[in-house]
């Protein structure tokens, strides 16, 4: 007989949380669907012609972007044909350095990319990630936020943070029109506890530009790319109005960042049965995981937990 207690703990709220079952017709699964295109790619004069078993005349926005943008074609071809577990290894192995790594992960396609990271567990993707999202001094970031937007204490709660060692700071707005005086705020009292900090003000992306162009922000993210063309455009946006937004925060000194994707495609009910994007990448700017921020919700409600030693999916060191 289930002890009482098993009984009452499973009534708790926070475990009557779970997964959801997958989706695959609609592309609501979170890795190895069956609708996964095989990796291919075909190039004839130096243009792409088939990326992934799609032909040039199928391409979407998204697909010409990478092709043309996203994929170094000098070594395409070869990593294509190269093992995609030895390609795992590469990246998890600490022995391999990053400069040699980097020539092969970018010459390989969105389907490519995916069947290698498929090869590992989270450990090991962690590790990868790592190695290739390199930075010259790993640091933290804090939100320094207050229900009334009150500047004051905003910028009292910046100099505390700043002075506590976190190197970033963003803040965001209940009201649009409080951007400056909140974006000002964590600027001058993140500087005052140590100066140095980058802060950002989070909001829609024309407002967001603006503030980086009147030099209250340092840096920016919550900059959304999207995974199928229909969420692009129902934004007005195309893969090169985001390249174009990311080469105006470089052009005046600004860090700039991707956040938002995954999962986006899902919650506004124009996904399709597979897709991959690597427009971070094309657009040269350095994303977070895609879909951490504003649509996590959605990849996060099913599972991608797969068992850690089925063929090909053995921990690194003992992988052939």
């Amino acid at each position: 007989m289930r002890s009482k207690r098993f009984e009452a703990l499973a009534k708790r709220p926070v475990n009557q949380d779970g997964f959801v079952k997958e989706w695959i017709e609609e592309g609501f699964i979170a890795m190895e669907s069956p609708n996964d295109p095989k990796p291919s790619i075909r190039i004839v004069n130096g243009a792409v012609t088939e990326l992934d078993g799609k032909p040039v005349e199928q391409f979407d926005l998204i697909d010409h972007f990478i092709a043309r943008y996203g994929i170094n074609l000098a070594r395409a071809e070869e990593v294509m044909a190269m093992d995609s577990v030895k390609l795992a290894n590469m990246l998890c192995d600490p022995n391999v350095k990053r400069s040699d790594i980097v020539p092969l992960t970018t010459a390989m396609t969105p389907a490519k990319i995916v069947e290698v990271v498929s090869h590992m567990n989270v450990v090991e993707m962690m590790m990868a990630m790592q190695k290739m999202r390199a930075r010259r001094t790993p640091s933290q970031q804090a939100h320094v936020t207050n229900i009334k937007d009150n500047p004051v204490q905003i910028a009292a709660d910046a100099a505390e943070g700043a002075w506590r060692g976190f190197d970033e700071q963003e803040t965001t707005v209940a009201v649009a029109r409080y951007a400056p005086f909140n974006a000002i705020a964590l600027l001058v009292g993140s500087q005052v506890g140590r100066p140095g900090v980058l802060t950002q003000c989070s909001l829609e992306e024309a407002t967001e530009l603006k503030l980086g162009m009147l030099g209250h922000t340092c840096y920016a993210e919550t900059i959304s790319v999207y995974g199928t063309e229909p969420v692009f455009t129902d934004g007005d946006d195309t893969p090169w109005s985001k390249g174009f937004l990311a080469s105006s925060y470089a052009s005046r000194g600004l860090k700039m960042r991707f956040t938002s994707g995954s999962g986006s495609e899902v919650q506004m009910a124009m996904p399709k049965a597979n897709r991959c994007f690597i427009s971070k990448r094309a657009a040269s700017t350095s994303p977070k995981p895609p879909g951490c921020k504003a649509c996590r919700m959605a990849p996060s409600a099913v599972s991608a937990y797969r068992p850690p030693c089925r063929p090909g999916s053995a921990p690194y060191w003992r992988k052939t």
